[in-house]
């Protein structure tokens, strides 16, 4: 009688693991020590552009709205090295899509309603002025950032004494304030008969060094 291989071969280890079966077995414990817990928090919750009157969008070229501020804050209970990295809620809903630009989901006909960029103004440690850095390797190499730098869903952020610094120092407290700036796609682009819903969503995470 023929078996199809890959059932022969499942027969055969088995019987082999039968054969050679252990007296004893293992239990591995993992896990990993952190010198503080932290926990982010938003200034706000919500950035409400309110009501877009139509009129006010480019027909055929896309539209800034004025940029708004928010404020994440790691608040930490004691020293820490950590950064931040985000998550886009909405992928792939951006329109002209990158690392640097976050989704605003879509309208009716899966049509791409826009996209919105994060930019740093400032950042502290500890009640100080401090520099911001990225890392585009998980980590393991630190370039400083100037002020206006987009905040991409590709790299981790963290903070340094100075701005030559390899690597984010460790402290209790770390605000990063931002502009968020809404593009709009053109009007002629967008199913205009409704009213249409921005609905961006990023997850600021903590991430320890």
């Amino acid at each position: 009688m023929k078996f199809p291989r890959v059932t022969l071969v499942g027969c055969l280890v088995l019987g082999a693991a039968a054969a050679q079966a252990a007296d004893s077995v293992e239990l591995t414990i993992t896990g990993e020590i952190v010198p503080a817990a932290c926990v982010p928090t938003l200034s706000t919750a919500n950035l409400d552009f309110g009501k877009i009157p139509v009129e006010s969008l480019k027909k055929t070229t896309t539209t800034n709205l004025s940029g708004k501020l928010v404020t994440l804050i790691l608040s930490c209970d004691g020293p820490a090295k950590v950064a931040f990295q985000t998550i886009d809620n909405r992928s792939g809903t951006a329109i002209t899509g990158g690392t640097g630009v976050y989704g605003l989901d879509e309208a009716s006909g899966k049509i791409k309603i826009g996209e919105y960029a994060i930019l740093w103004t400032s950042v502290t440690g500890d009640g100080a002025d401090r520099y911001l850095h990225g890392s585009v390797d998980k980590g393991s190499n630190w370039t400083s950032l100037s002020g206006g730098a987009e905040i991409t869903t590709s790299s981790i952020y963290g903070i340094a004494d100075t701005e030559s610094a390899t690597e984010p120092g460790a402290y209790s407290a770390q605000t990063f304030e931002f502009q968020v700036v809404v593009t709009i796609a053109p009007a002629d682009s967008l199913p205009i008969t409704s009213d249409i819903t921005l609905d961006g969503s990023v997850t600021f995470e903590v991430v320890y060094l």
